[in-house]
């Protein structure tokens, strides 16, 4: 990986990052969880209120030591007070904070700062991780993950929570899980604020679309060429998440955010982080341009991840499928040239067959996936080779245009419970099962290099081999073109 290579953080669900845990049985819990804010010029302070009902004990927790590594998060929860109960705390990772000897049915007040920013001599070296998942509080600047700002219980029988600011920045803020209605008062749901980020910035712009009856935002803080790049984003957005939306059949009448926000000092190209109705790209604020090829990738990529999953043991359907669908869309959707599809997948051939892993089975890539450079990619390198592969299988038997749109439709209904055997039977209709049940566990199970025949490919191109490594070439233009639509 390139030190300005891309680094995909997958977008994970609300129940990943809580670490606490409810004790003593089930009974009712608070109606809600009320946290009040006050931004303090270096920190923000958080007075939270609950009534922890008839429990015998109830647990909260702070931060995720999974999140990029962090190992220092008991340090940045500073000046922690609790009235109405006793308490003990556990900091060994994650801060849990376990309440004992308090009334039942009577409030429980917790109230603590957050104060974090990067060290002054802090040098990334071509990493993002630390940028991505540590709050940076500042008089100029205001960037925050969810669940390194709210401390919250692992299960409550309510889900109830109203948050509150009493003092803001002075400069402009973005709250995702409010998205539209800036710091005002909010009542939602505990997992509408765990996976969200809140992020502030004199420069930071709010542009509002209105796709298909739903508002959503556009939120940039670009340090260069403002509105040229404001506009890029909007066009870019526009035309992709409609389109990508539509295709999944997402009827469902919310918001989504697309969040570009910079570094403070990080020259790494861009990162990205996926929440549950927004996606978050953090990017190098020297780049005149945010909007790059590579950065249209990522960008098109986490957004897919709203449709397609990424679990922990399937992660070639959710990055490999998905950064398939990735290069599809950018096609279909007039951002990128044809001729791109074919460099993405080039790119993909040529790191997969150059890696010490690339045979690795499975179940140890998906084991392993945070342990080595290469094994992280795997899933994305093989799972989208694979899915080419495919794609062309599919348009030999059904005789379509492309066969990537009749692979996904498929896989539609089996996408968020996907295993070995309803994959398989998902796409039988379009391909023998004996062979696809036969080559899955050789490609994917075993992960065995796939074995390419011209014959089967896509229309308008072929496979050659140059010192080991297969590269696609585009025979006939213009049968090439015709898999997308109106190309």
């Amino acid at each position: 990986m390139q030190k300005n290579k891309l680094f995909r953080v997958i977008g994970l669900s609300a129940a990943t990052f809580l670490t606490g845990a409810l004790a003593m049985g089930c009974a009712k819990t608070s109606d809600s969880f009320d946290y009040t804010l006050d931004w303090k010029g270096d920190r923000i302070a958080v007075d939270l209120k609950f009534n922890p009902g008839e429990l015998d004990t109830f647990s909260l927790s702070y931060g995720d030591p999974g999140a990029g590594g962090m190992t220092d998060i008991a340090t940045w929860l500073q000046n922690l007070e609790v009235t109405g109960a006793n308490y003990n705390v556990d900091s060994v990772g994650a801060v849990v904070l376990t309440l004992y000897d308090f009334q039942h049915n009577k409030p429980v007040n917790v109230r603590y700062e957050v104060k974090c920013t990067l060290p002054d001599d802090y040098a990334p070296k071509g990493t993002c991780l630390m940028d991505m998942f540590r709050p940076d509080i500042t008089d100029d600047m205001l960037y925050v993950n969810g669940f390194n700002l709210f401390m919250m219980p692992d299960e409550a029988e309510t889900d109830k929570v109203t948050v509150k600011w009493n003092s803001t920045p002075d400069y402009p803020v973005f709250c995702l899980y409010n998205p539209g209605n800036a710091t005002s008062s909010f009542s939602g749901k505990l997992t509408d604020i765990n996976g969200t980020v809140i992020v502030g910035d004199p420069l930071l712009t709010v542009d509002t679309l209105s796709l298909d009856g739903v508002d959503n935002y556009i939120v940039t803080a670009a340090r260069k060429n403002s509105e040229y790049n404001r506009d890029e984003l909007r066009k870019y957005f526009s035309a992709v998440f409609p389109k990508m939306r539509s295709f999944w059949g997402d009827t469902a009448s919310t918001s989504y955010s697309l969040i570009v926000f910079p570094f403070r000092n990080n020259t790494f190209e861009t990162s990205g982080n996926g929440f549950a109705n927004g996606f978050l790209a953090r990017y190098n604020s020297a780049a005149d341009t945010i909007f790059t090829d590579a950065r249209a990738e990522l960008f098109t990529h986490e957004i897919g991840h709203k449709w397609i999953s990424s679990d922990a043991y399937h992660r070639w359907f959710g990055e490999g499928f998905n950064d398939l669908q990735t290069a599809y869309m950018l096609v279909d959707c007039g951002v990128l040239p044809p001729s791109h599809f074919v460099e993405y997948l080039n790119r993909y051939f040529f790191n997969l067959y150059n890696s010490s892993l690339k045979n690795i089975d499975n179940k140890t890539a998906a084991e392993d996936f945070w342990n080595s450079h290469d094994n992280t990619w795997i899933p994305y390198w093989r799972g989208m080779i694979y899915g080419f592969y495919l794609t062309g299988l599919v348009e030999k038997q059904t005789g379509s245009k492309y066969g990537y749109v009749d692979m996904m439709s498929a896989l539609k209904s089996v996408k968020d419970s996907l295993n070995r055997d309803n994959f398989i039977a998902a796409l039988a209709p379009l391909i023998d099962e004996s062979r696809l049940a036969a080559e899955f566990d050789r490609y994917i199970t075993n992960g065995e290099d796939v074995q390419f025949n011209d014959s089967e490919l896509p229309a308008g191109l072929k496979l050659v081999i140059t010192d080991g490594i297969p590269k696609l070439i585009i025979t006939d233009n213009e049968q090439y073109a015709s898999h997308w639509a109106g190309k």
